[in-house]
């Protein structure tokens, strides 16, 4: 019985518990108790979140309420005194009502907390001051869409740190990741979606952060983009033999010779995002297809310069299985190439225009199992 209570939702184990006795008495087994995931819930209150708590008691160590409506601040102030002393792990994504005197409660009650989401929480600096100074243990924050937050934020996040997403801080300067990768060594996942970083902090974290599997280092903005991140940046990233995951959508001062450079220092890269970088060109993506053979993601959006040699080598890659070409106007016969692309799985040409639609129904006809995602003629 254990066994298939273990597959309930949280809401579902407190519905189950009232049927009757023997089920209450199942359902209320603490181990049943040690994640609570109430995430989009909009039905449960601050009383049923409360008496959820105390059945996990000190076992619980997991809250996730992102996007839940009911839940007041106030209720999770008061239980973080109490019920949730032990948590290690909670999520508030998308609480607009999550300001900082609920995380600088938590800061100073929950000290033994490792993982922390405040996706799009309304909160300051001071919240995140208090995270690095309360919680010594803190391995993983996601403060994604806190637009309020400064430089000043991060300073006293520590050696612990090995995940941090700070995607859409837009008034974050490239002084956070260069002083991170100096304070926490043990960084595994970084994200910087929007921060305008430059050649010096990116090589200060090649050198200092070894252990990188993820970096993003995105500009979302259509023709702007890093202006701040050029060839040189690239330099160190041989220092870096565990990055697997590189998005440099934007980058648009790097150029076929950055390209070599990193192709030559990465050669386990799975995923590489290299979309609005104008500068390469055909020979930038044969760098590519001869130094990262276990590409499974690649992304070429808006690289104007791609035509359809560097297509006939792409192909070449065994292993890879997404692509994208959204408005890659330069490709005509893509389609008829990519036919003999052996794990391809998904296909963006949203946008490539001078691709004729009859090359995308015999490239269906042919490659069935294809996904083609926005085919616009």
């Amino acid at each position: 019985m254990y066994s298939v209570l273990s597959f309930l939702s949280s809401q579902q184990l407190a519905q189950v518990g009232r049927v009757c006795k023997r089920w209450r008495f199942l359902s209320g087994d603490r181990m049943l108790w040690q994640c609570i995931d109430l995430s989009d819930n909009h039905c449960v209150d601050d009383n049923s979140l409360a008496s959820m708590a105390r059945r996990g008691g000190n076992v619980l160590h997991t809250l996730k309420l992102c996007g839940s409506e009911r839940i007041s601040t106030d209720q999770l102030v008061s239980m973080c005194t109490h019920s949730l002393r032990h948590l290690r792990e909670i999520h508030l994504c998308q609480m607009q009502r999550a300001k900082d005197d609920l995380v600088m409660t938590m800061a100073s009650e929950c000290s033994l907390l490792e993982t922390v989401s405040l996706i799009g929480c309304g909160i300051t600096d001071a919240s995140v001051l208090a995270l690095g100074r309360g919680c010594n243990n803190l391995r993983e924050l996601s403060v994604k869409d806190c637009i309020n937050l400064t430089d000043d934020a991060f300073i006293y996040l520590g050696g612990t740190m090995q995940s941090v997403n700070m995607s859409g801080c837009y008034t974050v300067t490239a002084a956070t990741p260069h002083s991170l990768a100096l304070r926490c060594p043990r960084l595994e996942h970084l994200n910087l979606n929007g921060i305008a970083i430059t050649d010096e902090a990116l090589l200060v974290l090649a050198q200092r952060c070894s252990k990188l599997h993820t970096l993003v280092l995105s500009d979302e903005t259509p023709f702007g983009g890093h202006r701040l991140l050029t060839d040189a940046g690239l330099a160190d990233f041989r220092m870096l033999p565990n990055l697997r995951i590189l998005n440099l959508q934007g980058a648009n001062m790097l150029t076929d010779s950055g390209i070599l450079t990193l192709s030559n220092s990465c050669p386990n890269m799975k995923r590489l995002n290299i979309g609005s970088c104008f500068r390469i060109t055909d020979r930038g993506l044969s760098f590519i297809v001869r130094g990262m053979q276990d590409l499974s993601h690649l992304s070429v959006f808006r690289c104007f310069n791609v035509t359809d040699e560097a297509i006939m080598a792409v192909v070449a890659l065994p292993r890879l299985q997404h692509l994208n070409l959204h408005n890659c106007v330069s490709l005509v016969k893509a389609m008829r190439i990519l036919v003999r692309s052996p794990q391809l799985h998904t296909l963006n040409v949203a946008g490539c225009t001078n691709i004729p639609p009859e090359d995308v129904d015999i490239f269906q006809r042919y490659r069935p199992n294809v996904k083609i995602v926005n085919f616009l003629m």
